[in-house]
């Protein structure tokens, strides 16, 4: 019977079998990410104070926003190298991949170099709203964390090259083992110090570093030794190649950054810290099927650019047909989830967090349309054709932030709004990529439809 499983879990053509290897592979990875992160929300919440959590929460979140900031090379590259394995082109495949790490480590230098810079007349305390008390760790706590973040930003892209090769499951991998030794650290934190955000902040730095520059080396060392980065394959005339596709995708992920990072920040300023946590806790919960959504689809951006790439439409068009079926039994587990959320709220909470049920109705409806809409975004996205979300991307961002103040203060919506805004920029995957995936399968996709 295990055998008979495997087999039909595994089987088909090389190409799905490496992507359904990557989902079962992942679905094992990332669940065990999920139980620690649960057991990680418990044991934070046991160690800071709920205002000093939810700070710690914000932080996170406006320290995501300057994860976007390689201006899309990670994406142009993962096309790129994906197209060169396609035609096996080794050696230009070390040039992307050079270059790329070259490019990026430049603007890693200067962006810390500008924090340096502008810190110290920044008052962190007030940007996240919180009490003087903290000033120090704070202030402290954001030059550790910009450092950390220039450093992970290049050592990253490992990550990059082995989700371009059809590897997505070790960016997985990588998580869960930096998550595994930040949970050994925080439970020896939690018995030997008293309650300090700066702790807390430094283990969530230093944990991720160590795990990407261990992999860095490993990997480059051996079965990637081929397109190990290498300052003599550094050909500045290869960005343009990553830049053009990859400055659409920044923006295109700035934008989504905007509408689906600043919702801490925003609830920490129109309402109060301690109502980030509430909001968090939904959000960590439903995370779930956010999670199922990137174990079922992250493969496929990658296989969907081999498949273009060799003309095989059948085949994309048979993963999407199975994909629509993913959806649908993610939509039954998103209506449990919900029947299950006070349970689940308290025993995460441990009964010190009260979750409105509004918000957790309007964070599945949420976590479920986003689903749909990934679908058709990791094909677009797998074939390059992004010039639609290119054009819309800004618009929707900059309407994001009002439009989210207005549900949640004008028409007094509170948290709910929140989302709601975040919903309402967001609906051009959902609504409007199938039509274009259907019409560049087809073959009559022209213009702005075909770029």
């Amino acid at each position: 019977m295990i055998k008979s499983l495997v087999n039909k879990i595994v089987g088909g053509n090389s190409r799905s079998k490496l992507a359904k290897k990557n989902i079962l592979f992942s679905l094992i990875i990332k669940s065990t990410w999920m139980v620690l992160g649960f057991i990680t929300i418990r044991m934070n919440i046991d160690y800071l104070s709920k205002e000093t959590y939810g700070i710690w929460v914000t932080i996170s979140s406006f320290i995501a926003w300057f994860d976007f900031l390689d201006f899309g090379l990670g994406n142009g590259l993962r096309n790129k190298f994906s197209e060169c394995i396609a035609k096996g082109e080794d050696d230009k495949a070390k040039e992307y991949v050079s270059t790329t790490y070259a490019t990026i480590g430049v603007i890693s230098f200067i962006l810390l170099f500008i924090f340096v810079g502008v810190h110290f007349f920044v008052e962190w305390y007030k940007v996240f709203n919180t009490s003087i008390e903290l000033k120090d760790s704070i202030q402290l706590l954001m030059i550790f964390v910009f450092t950390s973040f220039s450093l992970r930003f290049v050592l990253k892209l490992i990550s990059t090259v082995l989700t371009a090769n059809h590897q997505p499951f070790y960016k997985d991998l990588f998580r869960l083992i930096s998550r595994i030794i930040s949970l050994g650290i925080l439970f020896f934190l939690i018995r030997t110090t008293d309650s300090s955000i700066l702790y807390l902040g430094m283990l969530y730095c230093i944990s991720p570093l160590v795990v990407l520059l261990g992999a860095n080396i490993f990997f480059y060392s051996s079965k990637y030794k081929k397109y190990a980065p290498s300052f003599k394959f550094v050909r500045f005339s290869r960005i343009n190649g990553v830049v053009n596709l990859g400055i659409k995708f920044f923006v295109i992920h700035l934008a989504t950054l905007v509408m689906f990072s600043t919702d801490n920040f925003l609830i920490s300023h129109l309402f109060s810290p301690e109502d980030v946590t509430p909001y968090d806790l939904s959000y960590k919960y439903f995370r779930i099927i956010i999670t199922a959504v990137g174990i079922f689809m992250t493969p496929f951006w990658s296989a969907f650019t081999d498949a273009y790439t060799k003309n095989d439409n059948d085949w994309i068009k048979k993963i999407i047909k199975k994909l629509h079926l993913v959806w649908v039994f993610l939509l039954v587990v998103d209506v449990v989830m919900v029947l299950c959320s006070d349970w689940v709220y308290n025993l995460l909470g441990k009964g010190k967090v009260d979750v409105p049920f509004s918000l957790t109705l309007m964070m599945a409806f949420y976590v479920i349309y986003m689903a749909f809409s990934s679908i058709y975004m990791n094909f677009l996205n797998g074939v390059g054709k992004v010039k639609i979300q290119f054009y819309i991307a800004i618009p929707a961002a900059l309407l994001n932030i009002p439009l989210s103040i207005f549900f949640a203060k004008t028409l007094d919506l509170g948290l709910m709004g929140i989302i709601m805004a975040t919903i309402v920029c967001a609906s051009f995957g959902p609504l409007f990529g199938p039509y274009q995936y259907k019409k560049i399968i087809s073959g009559k996709a022209k213009g702005i439809l075909n770029e």
